[in-house]
């Protein structure tokens, strides 16, 4: 048996699936039920986009039935069923397509897996079929584990999976493109060497701690992954492109809600490099407890004396910022991110509106260079709408 001792397998989800009808014709794979080709088709494409980008990672799937009666839920689709999955394997390992690590029944520890098998990876390499990803929810909500959370729909959600809706489907209607050449969905981006993953266009919400009041920021988007310097290679429709952020957004947010200004760069104090003391006011906006900050900076410190060092350089950055300090060490991120969210979505709709697509980085954004103009004059409304009359985060262009 193959060692799987490095923890890489990825989860099988069912969420890819084949452009085309006839998109794995070169398999000569024979005739089976409707239900059971299209959960034969997302399990090929899954294994495909996984081993494309590495042949040797695993996909784990369960040949418990507990396992799928546990894991129904809005976040699945409805092929994700023991009497789909499992005979659905079982058949393509039995075509030489996959190979296939069946654990024994009451085992404990690691879950079957399969991967794409030489034979599919090099059928598949020459045909090159055009796959998309498709998750059946696209607003998610996790709890402090971070595990997916089932919830009752309102008219507030049903808003957000509308206006997301809009967002794909502007953003699938253009082509990106990195380094000169067009993305393909699913395609393995790889950046001097080192694996970015398969390319996903389509966006999604998440947020956090089981509320919906906390956390909203959009995920998904292949341009995300990607080192921050190396996104001035993205094109739009073979365009080059421009992108704009708000510098200090959170800072700015936490200083207009108690309706005080903020007069000068947050992040410069006389004592301390201006990296550090960013780093260090933004995990005290993040942590759920002063403590928890001083230990998380003490570490990005490093070395003897740091945690004392940690000390000061919190006490320094709660002087400064006095009508905010109360704020540090309560979590306050997850709410502020909530906030930021909002502005995406409503920037988002307001260029869609006048025939421009965006690719968001959380608070910053991407257009075509010509649309630069009219990127900077909806960052400022969005601004102007969310922060009354605080003007110190007006968006600027990023510097590579």
């Amino acid at each position: 048996m193959t060692d799987r001792s490095d923890n890489r397998d990825h989860p099988l989800g069912c969420h890819w699936r084949p452009v085309a009808a006839d998109a794995f014709a070169v398999l000569n794979l024979p005739p089976v039920a409707p239900r059971a080709a299209t959960v034969r088709n997302q399990i090929l494409a899954e294994a495909y986009i996984v081993g494309r980008a590495d042949p040797d990672r695993w996909v784990s799937y369960s040949r418990r039935r507990e396992h799928y009666a546990v894991h129904r839920s809005r976040y699945r689709p409805g092929t994700y069923s023991y009497d789909l999955i499992v005979p659905a394997v079982d058949h393509l390992d039995a075509l030489g397509l996959l190979d296939h690590q069946r654990m024994p029944p009451g085992n404990l520890g690691w879950q079957s897996s399969f991967k794409a098998s030489r034979a599919l990876l090099e059928l598949l390499n020459q045909s090159l079929p055009v796959l998309v990803h498709e998750p059946k929810e696209c607003i998610l909500l996790r709890d402090q584990d971070d595990e997916l959370v089932a919830y009752k729909d309102t008219a507030q959600t049903r808003l957000w999976r509308h206006n997301l809706e809009k967002i794909n489907k502007a953003l699938l209607s253009v082509t990106l493109g990195l380094n000169g050449r067009p993305v393909r969905e699913g395609e393995p981006l790889r950046i001097d060497n080192a694996s970015i993953g398969h390319a996903r266009t389509r966006l999604h919400r998440v947020f956090k701690q089981s509320s919906f009041s906390l956390g909203g920021r959009f995920y998904g988007g292949w341009w995300q992954n990607i080192p921050s310097p190396y996104r001035a290679d993205i094109t739009i429709n073979g365009t080059r492109t421009v992108e704009m952020d708000y510098p200090r957004l959170h800072p700015t947010l936490l200083y207009a809600e108690c309706g005080q200004p903020m007069y000068d760069d947050p992040y410069n104090t006389p004592h301390t490099e201006r990296g550090l003391v960013k780093v260090a006011f933004n995990t005290l906006v993040n942590a759920d407890t002063r403590a928890a900050a001083i230990r998380a900076i003490a570490d990005k410190i490093g070395g003897e004396g740091a945690f004392a060092t940690a000390e000061a350089l919190v006490r320094e950055i709660e002087t400064k910022h006095a009508p905010i300090a109360d704020k540090f060490g309560s979590g306050a991120g997850r709410r502020l991110m909530r906030r930021d969210s909002d502005m995406t979505e409503y920037l988002l709709l307001r260029l869609i509106r006048r025939g421009i697509v965006a690719l968001p980085v959380h608070d910053s954004y991407i257009v075509k260079e010509t649309d630069k103009g009219a990127l900077l004059e909806t960052m400022t409304k969005t601004l102007h709408k969310f922060v009354i009359n605080n003007h110190a985060a007006r968006p600027r262009v990023q510097s590579w």
